[in-house]
């Protein structure tokens, strides 16, 4: 687990007893409440106009003892509201805007603890599955704003469904060309050489800079880039696993659409980066696909007999990327390929057929399947799955 991700907290509540006023006195209201909060943090604090706006009035119905809801920004606490009652919920969103999913973390800063995770698919899909589809769609201006708005709306209706009045902190990461997207960054240098983005240090915005739905006052924290390959989402893996502060070596893998490793310890840290899913789901495999239910995803072979488990425990329709790596990880175990990803047929006849011209492997007959219609993996494709991986 992080040591340092939930130490530091980048909102707090604070119940506050506020002075009086007294006739003869300074009696600004801003400085009854900033007073106490000095006394508790060594940091500047600020008041947005809008919180000063309600200040008189909100401190003399709660009879000068309220709740202070503080937002960090980079060298500054802020005043994100000031409530008479301690809020049952103040939450925090963390957003991994993946080039297949997006990924959810809802942060309850009442409780302290990570409350619920979930996934929606990107929007950006339809446009292309792979980055580079997207990337040459997005050279023109209008188009780049089209990925910039869906990415928005659909990440929107996930924060209006959470509550998007109590959310006062989110943070976001993404590979490079996703970044990008998000914040409307223009990607048109981005996948030629020399291959440059437009900027590795983003820090903290007001998220209503990006029309997100949330509290009027709150803050995204972008996660930074790290170059062309190496994007937001790595930083935060690396930020979570600590395996720069670490003295034995580690490997830090990340496997989505694209795959990012990492080997180090606090001595250094070497990246590499490449394609990962679409080499391994319908790009290159006829039965193949994106993770969904029905998909394949583990595969067991023992003694002539094939296991197999699918996403919802549905009648299977395709084989996805962890079903793919699986079967060739058996078919080898099994001798039933050798090292060059031949099949080795006169071990499981029964299993092979030819389709067309090409000799294929039966996972799953067509009894089993949902459409009646084997799932098969080709001689080619495994030949192809070998050179993608190296």
């Amino acid at each position: 687990m992080c040591s340092g991700c939930i130490e530091k907290e980048v909102v707090k509540i604070l119940k506050v007893d506020v002075e009086k006023p007294e006739l003869g006195k300074p009696n600004f209201d801003s400085e009854r409440i900033l007073k106490p909060l000095r006394e508790k943090f060594n940091e500047e604090i600020k008041i947005p106009l809008v919180i000063l706006q309600k200040l008189p009035y909100t401190l003399r119905k709660c009879k000068n003892s309220i709740y202070v809801i503080l937002v960090k920004n980079e060298n500054y606490w802020e005043v994100g509201d000031i409530l008479c009652e301690k809020p049952e919920e103040i939450l925090g969103v963390g957003i991994d805007l993946g080039s297949t999913t997006v990924a959810f973390y809802i942060y309850d800063f009442v409780e302290k603890k990570l409350i619920k995770s979930f996934s929606i698919l990107n929007p950006q899909i339809k446009i292309g599955e792979d980055i580079l589809t997207r990337l040459h769609f997005a050279k023109k201006q209008e188009n780049l704003e089209y990925i910039k708005n869906i990415t928005i709306e659909a990440i929107n209706e996930e924060l209006q469904k959470i509550g998007s009045e109590k959310i006062y902190y989110l943070s976001f990461c993404g590979n490079t060309a996703m970044t990008h997207f998000f914040l409307g960054l223009p990607v048109n240098y981005l996948f030629i050489e020399p291959y440059v983005p437009c900027v590795k240090w983003i820090g903290i915005l007001d998220s209503k800079e990006l029309n997100l739905r949330t509290h009027p006052l709150s803050k995204i924290f972008i996660f930074p880039i790290a170059g062309t390959y190496f994007g937001g989402d790595l930083i935060a893996g690396l930020f979570f696993s600590e395996i720069y502060k670490k003295e034995e070596l580690n490997f830090f893998i990340d496997i989505g659409t694209n795959a990012e490793v990492v080997l180090g310890n606090k001595e250094f840290l070497l990246a590499c980066a490449g394609a990962a899913g679409p080499a391994l789901e319908g790009a290159i495999f006829e039965c193949a696909s994106q993770a969904k239910e029905g998909a394949i995803e583990r595969i067991r072979i023992k003694n002539n007999k094939i296991e197999y488990s699918t996403i919802g425990e549905m009648p299977p329709v395709s084989i996805c990327g962890s079903g793919v790596i699986d079967l060739i990880a058996e078919l080898f175990l099994n001798g039933l390929i050798n090292s060059n990803g031949k099949f080795q047929i006169d071990k499981f006849p029964e299993r092979f057929r030819k389709i067309g011209d090409e000799y294929v492997f039966i996972v799953a007959e067509e009894n089993e399947t949902a459409f009646k219609k084997p799932i098969y993996i080709k001689q080619s494709e495994i030949k192809s799955f070998l050179r993608s991986k190296g």
